[in-house]
């Protein structure tokens, strides 16, 4: 059962993090709530496929299939989540008046639709595996129920605690947290990519294992939130240093190539 309610949770609180954090985003530029339901509605329709279709996506590219799919998911997660910082830096420069509209709402199927395809998909499979097992079922439905409500909790509280802020700090603060996030998946991407023979196995620049491992609750948990990895390679250290600087150059570009607010006010979608 505790088994079942950390990893659980580590899945459902990595999508809930970043489901919080748009969540909040999206009200504050303006984007219409349909847009996010209408994301989180095509991620568990997504999650659905890729689990029925798990096996011949496993078998795909000489037997890598998944690591492969995996990677790309990240990756395009990345960069849509690099694409709402763009967007929040923007409607900031802009005096909060200028609303991208249709840029956001592809940031928002980009990232939390596949958030949740690969979360809900991991899930799924990861129940799957006990239904033909025959351990008992009932004590790890109970830890999976208690990890997800943690985690919706969990989500809920960072979506109303970014509410009680105002306007521009709340954007703020969503932009600061995603941008570690989007780094953090581009880093899991590589993982994957490892694994899958596409990248070349290292040596770790280091091993933290003793101050936070992976498998403790606390290193599941920062697993989640920012893909802690204990003995990164240095292929892990620069893609998420490349990854995060490229974000807040991005971010500085916009900032600074938008000298006027402009006067091209786009609609409440």
């Amino acid at each position: 059962m505790t088994s079942a309610l950390i990893i659980i949770l580590r899945e459902v609180l990595e999508a809930m993090l970043i489901i919080s954090l748009l969540l909040a985003a999206s009200t504050n530029l303006e984007i219409h709530r349909r847009w996010v339901v209408a994301a989180i509605i095509s991620g568990m329709v997504g999650a659905g496929i890729y689990a029925l279709f798990f096996n011949p996506i496993s078998d795909a590219f000489e037997g890598v299939g998944q690591e492969i799919t995996n990677a790309a998911t990240l990756f395009i997660i990345s960069i849509s989540l690099a694409m709402i910082c763009f967007i929040i830096i923007d409607h900031i420069k802009a005096g909060l008046r200028v609303i991208p509209v249709y840029a956001g709402i592809i940031g928002l199927f980009g990232s939390i639709g596949l958030a949740i395809t690969r979360e809900g998909a991991e899930i799924y499979i990861y129940f799957s595996g006990y239904v033909v097992s025959p351990e008992p079922l009932q004590p790890v439905l109970i830890g999976g129920v208690l990890g997800a409500g943690i985690g919706f909790s969990v989500g809920a509280l960072i979506y109303y605690s970014l509410k009680t802020l105002g306007r521009t700090a709340s954007l703020l603060i969503s932009c600061i947290v995603l941008v570690p996030v989007g780094a953090g998946m581009v880093s899991q991407g590589i993982t994957y990519l490892m694994q899958a023979d596409k990248l070349p196995a290292q040596s770790p620049l280091w091993n933290s294992t003793r101050l936070v491992a992976e498998n403790s609750v606390l290193g599941e948990l920062l697993y989640a939130l920012f893909s802690y990895e204990a003995t990164p390679t240095p292929l892990h250290v620069t893609f998420y240093v490349a990854t995060f600087a490229t974000t807040l150059l991005g971010m500085a570009a916009v900032c600074y190539v938008k000298g006027n607010p402009g006067s091209n006010n786009l609609d409440y979608v």
